[in-house]
């Protein structure tokens, strides 16, 4: 049965001609006559509905009649804004930060139009989705028509062509009458969108003018009478008027931002809970204890950080930004007070915690550039007072041993650069250069207290790494215990990397108004770079890529040993086994980082085949054996002739020793005399080598023993079998045996043969032995021989005697 295809979803708009040219070929099914009456009762129960939803609508207007109103009072808002611009043109004042405010102002009226345009794009959706399914009726409808006009002219079914497309045409018309008030009410805020962007654009560039100009401004010098006769009646009205145009409580950014401020909420109160808990935890821990110690000041401390970081990505009021930073700082002083040792470093950190906030509050009250010059002059001159006297007390520290050499160093350097800073401010400003001093001292003062809490923030970090490598869940991996303070401290240096290029230098930059905005900063920066061929290799690129190559470091050393892990696996390994695993895990993240990292910079990876041409013939020059070592370094990893750990015997006793780590191109042998033997792997394939515990560590010792001729053999069997089953070492099963080997020269020729459960102990179970055993043969009067020689003489002439008897004259 063919229904009417009238429903309400949204739908994008088109024109008469577009629906008829698209539903041609979509309309292959007429209806059956039977069906006609009961599709055109959909028609007019479709018109029913929606007449009866735009009497409702008509009824209850108020949300339209609400935008209209906010209408009216943003364009009067531009205005108002547009009339203090122009007011301020005409002051022909050089202070850019009342033109911020104004810009300010306008970005939170294009916020709030972007807000009440929402409902009335919905509306103007749904309206346009009804008008396409009335045009689609209409074409299905006239089709019909068409159709039946020439297979069944019947009166009634004219009539009945005519109702439906009637109603389909009434339908129409109510909905186009109904979307043009709310066109209109969209063209209107469109029209003030404009105007907002046009005043913002001139108010944009203009600041960026001022910002540069003000740098050449020049003042009467403090010893000028001109300076002090700034000091009149009139200064009052000035900083009224500028603390009038300062945007000091703003509901709407408030407003705008609640789901933000809320999870922000949420999570000050997660840390809460969390740090209440854990308490008795973190004073035994070295890095946490601050935690327990100052536990509001570090909620407050990372609550400020995180909304911080929030507010260099949003053009913010001052307000936000001033309680923001009184509170953070508050906090930031507060841990570092009992971090730091030093009293000099908490006198420092809590003069950069109280001239930034005050250094903040004064700008956004559009202080008066006499007073504001004076509290620069005040400030740079307290500050160069402190200096001076903090890099004596560093000095004093380390000549008292109390600090170390390297920071001593740093804070020197950075003290005395501090010190001829705040002289050159002084200078400048005493001069009447107030454009250069006021930007070196603001913007010094905003780079300090930026550093200060990164400082404390990289102190956190560290002490969070040691707490995920020791806490029991990663420490019942016994494979990452003993390396997880080094762990801990490869991942911290890569998160404070992290921090340090996309957050810190970025910020810094942006408070020297290198760049306008954090995020410039940041796009900035990472779009410097170089050009090779179309290549572009941006300095962003390879920061990204270098930390990449770390990272696929960092995890191809702990991520086998977490899968290789019993206590993660289930699965007890074998050593040799576990090691092969973990090596050919390692190379194959190695190379997957490695191409993801070269991936990244814009190599084209098709062109590696150009790579491994040029490969192949380096290994036909002179790579050969290098390539031979790689390809015997995987036949040891996979065939695991010789494993990691193994004692092995490469020149008949003469080179004996541990295998430490099986490499690609060599093997590192630690001998006996601790000394290490870097074999290459093509030679302990191609060579005869011994591995004495390649089945097992079981090994069998054999210990050669003489004793004279006439010995009682029973007794030294006796004493033989005795030692070594006196000795600790020597199994009980298979038991020590004695074998009667040879009648020799001089001596008769046993060997004692014992089995030992460690190869490695036999060099110092042979010498146990040979010690018992000479002591016993003492004990029992048998002779350990030597070699003797008897000389027998047939036949000698007695002149021989005689003459040498004779003496010597």
């Amino acid at each position: 049965m063919v229904t009417s295809s009238f429903v309400y979803p949204a739908s994008e708009t088109s024109t008469d001609e577009e629906n008829l040219h698209s539903l041609h070929d979509d309309i292959d099914i007429f209806p059956n006559i039977s069906e006609i009456i009961p599709t055109s009762v959909n028609l007019t129960t479709n018109l029913s509905v929606q007449t009866s939803y735009f009497n409702k609508r008509e009824y209850d207007d108020s949300e339209f009649t609400f935008i209209k109103m906010k209408y009216k009072d943003i364009a009067g808002k531009v205005d108002k804004v547009y009339k203090q611009f122009n007011s301020l043109k005409k002051i022909d004042e050089n202070n850019y930060l009342k033109y911020f405010v104004l810009k300010q102002s306008l970005i939170d009226e294009i916020e709030t139009l972007k807000e009440l345009s929402k409902p009335l794009a919905k509306s103007i959706q749904l309206l346009d989705s009804w008008n396409e399914n009335w045009l689609k009726e209409g074409v299905r409808w006239q089709r019909w028509q068409e159709y039946y006009s020439h297979q069944n002219p019947s009166s009634q079914l004219t009539t009945l062509f005519n109702l439906a497309l009637g109603t389909i045409h009434d339908g129409k018309q109510q909905v186009i009458q109904h979307i043009d008030p709310l066109l209109s009410l969209q063209v209107e805020g469109a029209a003030i969108q404009t105007k907002i962007n046009i005043i913002t654009q001139e108010i944009t560039y203009l600041i960026k003018e001022l910002r540069v100009e003000s740098l050449f401004d020049q003042s009467p010098p403090f010893y000028s009478p001109v300076y002090v006769d700034q000091f009149k009646t009139e200064m009052l009205d000035s900083t009224w008027q500028g603390v009038s145009l300062s945007t000091w409580f703003n509901m709407p950014f408030l407003a705008r931002h609640g789901i933000a401020y809320s999870i922000l909420s949420i999570l000050f109160v997660i840390c809460a809970v969390i740090i209440r808990n854990n308490r008795a935890n973190l004073l035994e821990s070295k890095e946490w204890t601050f935690l327990a110690k100052r536990p509001i000041a570090s909620i407050f401390f990372i609550g400020s950080l995180l909304s911080g970081i929030q507010l260099e990505l949003w053009e913010v009021p001052k307000t936000v930004a001033l309680i923001n930073s009184i509170v953070g700082g508050i906090a930031c002083a507060r841990l570092l007070d009992y971090i730091l040792s030093e009293r000099w470093l908490k006198q420092a950190v809590y003069s950069v915690m109280i001239v930034y906030p005050l250094t903040v509050l004064l700008i956004a009250a559009g202080t008066p550039p006499p007073i504001f010059r004076l509290y620069v002059f005040m400030a740079s001159i307290l500050g160069l007072i402190f200096c001076i006297r903090w890099n004596k007390k560093n000095y004093n520290n380390h000549l008292n041993g109390n600090d170390n050499v390297i920071s001593a160093a740093l804070y020197n350097k950075i003290l005395h650069f501090m010190s001829l800073l705040f002289l050159l401010i002084i200078i400048i400003e005493f001069f009447g250069q107030d454009g250069i001093a006021t930007y070196l001292f603001k913007s010094t003062i905003i780079t300090m207290a930026i550093i200060v809490p990164m400082l404390l923030f990289f102190f956190i970090i560290r002490g969070a790494m040691k707490w995920i490598f020791n806490s029991p869940l990663v420490w019942q991996i016994k494979l990452i215990r003993n390396d997880a303070n080094e762990y801990a401290r490869q991942t911290g240096i890569f998160i404070e990397v992290l921090i340090i290029f996309f957050f810190l230098i970025p910020a810094i930059l942006s408070s020297w108004q290198l760049y306008p905005t954090l995020t410039d900063a940041i796009s900035g920066i990472m779009a410097l770079g170089f050009n090779i061929g179309e290549l572009r290799i941006s300095l962003g690129l390879i920061v990204v890529s270098t930390l990449t190559l770390f990272a696929t470091v960092f995890i191809s050393k702990v991520i086998p040993k977490i899968l290789l892990d019993e206590s993660v696996s289930g699965k007890l390994i074998e050593r040799g086994a576990r090691t092969s695993i973990s090596h050919l895990l390692q190379y194959f993240i190695i190379i997957v980082g490695f191409l993801i990292a070269v991936s990244m910079i814009g190599f084209d990876l098709t062109k590696v085949t150009i790579i491994l041409g040029a490969l192949g013939v380096g290994i036909g020059f002179g790579l050969q054996g290098i390539v031979n070592n790689f390809v015997c370094g995987l036949v040891l990893l996979f065939e695991r002739p010789l494993r990691e750990g193994d004692t092995i015997d490469i020149s008949d006793g003469l080179s004996m020793g541990v295998i430490k780590k099986i490499g690609l191109r060599a093997t590192i042998v630690q001998t006996f005399d601790n000394a290490d033997m870097i074999i290459p792997n093509a030679d302990l394939i191609s060579n005869q080598v011994t591995n004495w515990t390649l089945q097992n560590r079981q090994a069998r010792l054999s210990v050669p023993v003489g004793v004279a001729y006439g010995s009682d053999v029973v007794l030294v069997n006796t004493i033989l079998l005795e030692c070594a089953k006196n000795h600790q070492a020597v199994l009980k099963s298979p038991p020590p045996y004695i074998l009667f080997m040879d009648l020799g020269d001089s001596s008769l020729n046993f060997q004692l043969r014992v089995w030992l459960a460690d190869a490695d102990e036999r060099i110092t179970v042979r010498s146990d032995l040979y010690h018992d055993i000479v002591n016993k043969f003492a004990e029992e009067n048998i002779e350990i021989p030597f070699p003797q020689r008897d000389l027998h003489l047939r036949s000698v002439d007695l002149d021989v005697f005689k003459n040498l008897q004779k003496p010597i004259s």
